[in-house]
């Protein structure tokens, strides 16, 4: 089935108004309920399905139905209409994980850990339920418009009462998540889950997954070695207690892993320094602060810079952007509001005397953002709404929030695809890393 070819058609009761995105099972759409006017998103299960994926479907909803938790987007309803499954759920509005690391860059250690809390308290309800997840990763954690954390699919969650779904030797999940077990064709249990905890904390610190390759060998064999560079390495933010908590989180051996998701946030909640105290929201400055000034990573300059100079550079910062900072709800970009805002801004382009100004003016104006590769990559095609339009650095004009169907392709890797990539005042430019791409075989 085509990717988005069911939008603006009707399920049951429910408008289907965007394509969100694609995933190994189906589709996933933000839909309207035509009588009710509640806005959720419907994963539809794709092309009908084979018996095996169907009864995939089935058991995500079952297991999913039975986890009612602030940091775990609520199923409503699951449905069959006209042979069409689908599962109905909350609709997130806000930024995932893995965009905003792509955006903004490796996280300051005290944003990191506060948004790491919230996925762990969301893990460890879930395995509290008797249910592994088996697909964490940045990608599949969002990040609310009002900064809550959110954990969604549970497409390959299993528990003691899920059917036998996988033949031993299969491997299923994202790669570079799998844990030494997994990688060879094991069985995974909750630790497996505490393994991809740890990755995720390491690329919100790094801003890469500390093993990768191209194959599931060559993977492998970095993992066996404990082949990957401390997160402080990168970001001088990060203590050695939290090198400590990854390290602990990438113990080959499962026996020696946190033994709980429980323990684990412990650890997590005596870093951030807040006892046993439950976080999960992004911190204030994370919220204040425009992307553009995180993604400069202040954390760096802290290193030469004295504690009074730094402090000025903070204040000047927040001080200029109080006030015009405010959602930006789409798939790529999230700004998140100042809880003294009152009016829906969306944050202007940085110039030296920035004013907020109405989503209606910026609606208006023509906005670029460059699209570009890493320089190891040399150049690649890019090609809009399926029909090529030049190479890179390719600049993509059009009005404020306009969303495109973006494909690089570049010889030798598979398609990069960004579909519903918008363009926005303040986002000038999207950078493609050759650890983005994936090789072809």
């Amino acid at each position: 089935m085509r990717s988005g070819v069911l939008l603006h058609s009707s399920i049951g009761e429910y408008r289907l108004v965007e394509f969100v995105g694609a995933g190994g099972m189906g589709e996933v759409y933000r839909a309207i309920h035509l009588k009710l006017d509640r806005v959720v998103a419907i994963k539809v299960l794709s092309g009908g399905g084979t018996p095996h994926l169907i009864e995939r479907f089935h058991n995500e909803a079952r297991l999913h139905a039975r986890l009612q938790h602030p940091r775990i987007a609520t199923l409503h309803d699951f449905l069959e209409v006209s042979g069409q499954m689908c599962i109905v759920m909350e609709y997130v509005d806000g930024q995932s994980l893995d965009e905003h690391i792509r955006f903004a860059g490796r996280l300051p250690a005290p944003d990191a850990l506060r948004i790491f809390h919230g996925i762990v308290e969301g893990v460890a309800y879930i395995h509290s339920h008797g249910i592994i997840h088996r697909d964490i990763k940045s990608n599949n954690i969002k990040i609310t418009a009002g900064g809550e954390v959110k954990l969604l699919d549970f497409g390959i969650a299993r528990a003691d009462s899920s059917p036998k779904l996988t033949v031993v030797g299969d491997v299923v999940g994202t790669f570079q998540y799998l844990s030494p077990e997994q990688l060879t064709g094991g069985t995974a249990d909750h630790r497996s889950d505490i393994w991809a905890l740890g990755v995720l904390l390491y690329e919100m610190l790094s801003g890469d997954v500390p093993f990768d390759g191209n194959s599931i060998g060559t993977l492998y064999e970095k993992v066996i070695k404990g082949d990957y560079q401390p997160a402080s390495t990168y970001n001088v933010t990060a203590s050695p207690a939290v090198d400590g908590i990854i390290a602990r989180c990438l113990t080959r051996n499962p026996a020696q892993r946190y033994q709980s998701a429980a323990e684990l946030l412990h650890d997590v909640a005596r870093a951030i320094g807040t006892g046993n105290s439950s976080s999960g929201e992004v911190s204030e400055r994370l919220k204040v602060a425009p992307l553009e000034f995180a993604r400069s990573n202040w954390h760096f300059i802290a290193a030469g810079l004295g504690g009074g100079v730094l402090l000025l550079l903070i204040l000047y910062f927040l001080m200029a952007d109080i006030g015009s900072q405010n959602s930006v709800n789409n798939s790529n970009v999230s700004v998140l509001p100042s809880p003294a805002a009152s009016q829906k801004t969306e944050p202007a382009a940085r110039e030296s005397n920035t004013v907020a100004r109405p989503v209606s003016d910026l609606n208006a104006e023509k906005v670029v953002t460059t699209i570009n590769v890493d320089d190891s990559l040399g150049q690649a095609e890019i090609w809009i709404n399926g029909e090529p339009r030049g190479r890179t650095p390719f600049k993509l004009e059009g009005p404020h929030g306009q969303a495109f169907d973006v494909v690089v392709k570049k010889e030798g890797f598979e398609d990069f695809k960004l579909q519903g990539f918008t363009v926005s005042v303040g986002k000038n430019q999207y950078l493609i890393s050759e650890s983005m791409m994936k090789k072809k075989d």
